[in-house]
C-alpha cells in the first residue's frame, strides 16, 4: 500500500500531515521523524507493507516474556 501525505503546518515539535487521496484524513507527526529539508506543502509517500515474520517473532518474545513472570509469580 502506498499513500501520500502533505505537510500541512509545523508547529513546535509536530507537523500536521493530511492524506492527499482523502482530506478528512489526518495525523501528527513529529518533526525528528520527517526527511531533511522537508517543508510544509511538501508530500510525504509512505509504503506500508506487512511483516509476517517479524510478527511471529515478537508473538515469540511475548510469549517468553509471559512465560518468565508466570514461573516469577509461582504458576
Amino acid at each position: 500500500m502506498r499513500a501520500i501525505f502533505a505537510i500541512d503546518r509545523m508547529e513546535d515539535k509536530k507537523c500536521v500531515i493530511i492524506d492527499c487521496a482523502d482530506p478528512s484524513i489526518s495525523a501528527v507527526w513529529p518533526l525528528e521523524a520527517l526527511p531533511e529539508g522537508a517543508a510544509e506543502g511538501d508530500l510525504l509517500v509512505f509504503t506500508i507493507d506487512l511483516d509476517k515474520s517479524g510478527r511471529k517473532e515478537e508473538e515469540q518474545k511475548v510469549k517468553g516474556i509471559i512465560k518468565d513472570l508466570l514461573e516469577r509469580s509461582g504458576r
